[in-house]
């Protein structure tokens, strides 16, 4: 059990710190940038969060985000 949460961890700090370029972003909208700041942060703010890109660590909104994908809500 210990050895798999391990390799968790892992694969999270791993995908955390690589990220992904905004050219090879998928479809979806995830957005490689965890922390925002100046104007992408006050044009971000002012969107709905239904509307925001998905961003690692960003737990609420993307589930927010899922939930209005797959139209749950």
């Amino acid at each position: 059990m210990s050895r798999l949460r391990y390799v968790l961890s892992a694969l999270v700090v791993t995908g955390t710190f690589v990220g992904i370029s905004a050219e090879a972003a998928p479809p979806t909208g995830w957005d490689s940038t965890i922390i925002l700041r100046g104007k992408e942060r006050a044009a971000v703010k002012s969107m709905p969060i239904e509307k925001r890109p998905m961003r690692p660590l960003h737990i609420y909104g993307n589930t927010i985000r899922r939930i209005e994908y797959r139209g749950q809500r």
